[in-house]
């Protein structure tokens, strides 16, 4: 039986620190051969650590169109937390928006989980060093090739200046 089923988080995943890493690891470990993991299978239930660190969507017909479902307290993200149950167009940091649009895609697309580190001067004239990650998720009863939800990470570091 595998970590996520009996709701724990996989070895693999639990000895990761960085959240993208491992939200990746986690859904590696859970998902059946040439598959797609469900919702259901990541168990994201508190006990795993993965939903507190995370964000979930629901796909829309264009990834801007995508409704922001879930948000974790230690998503770092303040756009993603003020969006929860609007769509990702409704974000006003674009740096941000782009990137986990363009990331959303990829991840649904190709059907494997995508990451990226980037960088971005935020509202307030701070410089933010950022890295996100996606995978891709079918509803439980959704036939493999339909996606129906995005599972990503996103964390940041403000970088002092000088």
């Amino acid at each position: 039986m595998s970590g996520a089923a009996n709701g724990r988080l996989t070895e693999a995943a639990a000895g990761e620190r960085r959240a993208d890493k491992r939200l990746i690891a986690h859904w590696q470990q859970v998902r059946r051969e040439s598959s797609v993991p469900t919702l259901q299978d990541m168990s994201l239930g508190d006990h795993t650590g993965i939903r507190e660190a995370s964000f979930l969507l629901l796909i829309g017909d264009t990834p801007a169109d995508s409704i922001i479902v879930l948000c974790g307290e230690r998503v770092e993200c303040e756009d993603l937390r003020a969006a929860l149950g609007q769509t990702l167009s409704s974000m006003r940091e674009s740096v941000v928006r782009d990137a986990l649009c363009r990331l959303c895609d990829e991840a649904r697309t190709a059907r494997r989980p995508v990451s990226l580190a980037g960088s971005y001067w935020d509202r307030q004239g701070q410089f933010v060093r950022y890295r996100l990650g996606c995978v891709p998720l079918r509803a439980d009863d959704a036939p493999i090739p339909s996606f129906s939800y995005i599972l990503g990470s996103f964390a940041r570091k403000l970088v002092p200046p000088g």
